[in-house]
């Protein structure tokens, strides 16, 4: 039933099977995608512009004394990169019981009224 090239294992000739046109067809057809109703997007930011990066704002535990760090970068290929490093040690001589935080926000975006028109659900994608 399954040619196999040599070397080539069970797995990738059930791979190569599943990518024949027909073979994808009726997959597609008896497994449709979940998120089909959802192709719809609105861009709310575009992290090509270094500007946009500007309109959000950084916290970490580190303005209460924490020692957690956390940068929110652009790419090279202009997507957003948030990163740092999460510390859990308590600061000394404080009354915090509890460390470790860090997280970025923005102001909401105005989304159309037509792009939320007859919608049922909302999908972020990240």
């Amino acid at each position: 039933m399954f040619k196999m090239a040599s070397g080539g294992g069970i797995i990738k000739g059930v791979k190569g099977f599943f990518q024949k046109p027909a073979i994808k067809t009726v997959v597609q057809t008896l497994f449709p995608d979940p998120m089909a109703n959802f192709k719809y997007s609105e861009v709310l930011w575009n992290f090509r512009n270094k500007e946009t990066l500007e309109q959000w704002t950084l916290i970490t535990d580190e303005q209460f004394g924490g020692k957690s760090t956390a940068e929110f970068v652009r790419s090279l290929g202009g997507k957003a990169v948030f990163k740092g490093n999460i510390s859990t040690e308590l600061p000394a001589a404080t009354n915090v019981k509890y460390s470790g935080m860090c997280s970025i926000r923005s102001q909401p975006q105005r989304v159309s009224s037509m792009a939320l028109y007859g919608a049922s659900s909302t999908v972020c994608r990240i």
